[in-house]
């Protein structure tokens, strides 16, 4: 039985976290989502709740089993087909990192992109602040430009291509904020 309140706690989790990441990348810019980790916890709790079924009884429960490892799985699918779409993109080219600049006192660091959408948009440049782990905040979109041309004014402010971000107050250039 207490795989079940385990799995039923990291399918809820799972989904606290999804939810959170959502809003998150929305309201802030910050990305924190890890695909693979949400994929290993929703496969852990199917994979507990197909161990903790034999313990369950009377309809109501076996019910509530049935569902939770019924929607884990999905879960844990959907997260699949997320992962092997995101290894075809990057095999195919979406994206290839330029180049990286560290502000002059360590403490920010943000990679350059290149992308091209090919004949179904357009190509540009992105900017990604490294965060604690793997979060990251998107701070630089241009679109139509090949080139990054980065300077630090001080520690906390960067111009990009002639445009001054200040990321000490969480400044972004090409993006759209509340």
């Amino acid at each position: 039985m207490r795989s079940i309140w385990w799995a039923i706690s990291l399918f809820a989790g799972s989904i606290v976290y999804a939810v959170f990441s959502c809003w998150l990348v929305i309201t802030t810019l910050w990305d924190i989502s890890s695909i693979l980790l949400l994929f290993i916890t929703s496969a852990a709790a199917f994979c507990l709740t197909i161990k903790g079924y034999r313990h369950l009884h009377g309809w109501l429960r076996k019910t509530g089993g049935w569902l939770l490892g019924i929607c884990s799985f999905l879960l844990a699918g959907f997260l699949l087909l997320l992962i092997f779409l995101k290894l075809v993109v990057l095999t195919l080219g979406g994206a290839e990192h330029i180049s990286a600049s560290e502000s002059p006192d360590g403490r920010y660091t943000v990679d350059f992109m290149y992308f091209d959408a090919g004949a179904t948009g357009t190509f540009g440049v992105r900017g990604e602040l490294d965060g604690p782990l793997w979060f990251r905040k998107h701070v630089y979109y241009e679109q139509r430009v090949t080139e990054v041309n980065v300077q630090w004014e001080n520690n906390g402010t960067i111009v990009i291509n002639g445009h001054h971000i200040d990321l000490q107050k969480g400044g972004t250039f090409g993006y759209k904020t509340k």
